[in-house]
């Protein structure tokens, strides 16, 4: 599947914790950012793997970004 994350069109937003000890940020997430080239990618200073338990807020940030920038690509495609 991952062979096909570039083909991705919509907004993309990855979230990982820096201090993540079961899931490396840089095995998997800035890889992940590399293969979705138009995804953002939100590195939480201080988390670790619990993110949305640890860290809601930071989730719900980058939650409320990726949102904005959906409706921004649908308001100018509606155009």
């Amino acid at each position: 599947m991952s062979r096909h994350y570039g083909e991705l069109r919509m907004p993309v937003v990855i979230v990982t914790g820096d201090q993540d000890q079961i899931v490396s940020p840089k095995e998997n997430a800035y890889r992940l950012k590399e293969g979705i080239p138009q995804a953002q990618l939100v590195v939480l200073k201080g988390a670790g793997h619990e993110i949305p338990l640890t860290r809601p807020d930071g989730v719900y940030s980058a939650l409320k970004r990726i949102s904005a920038a959906a409706i921004d690509i649908a308001s100018n495609a509606a155009l």
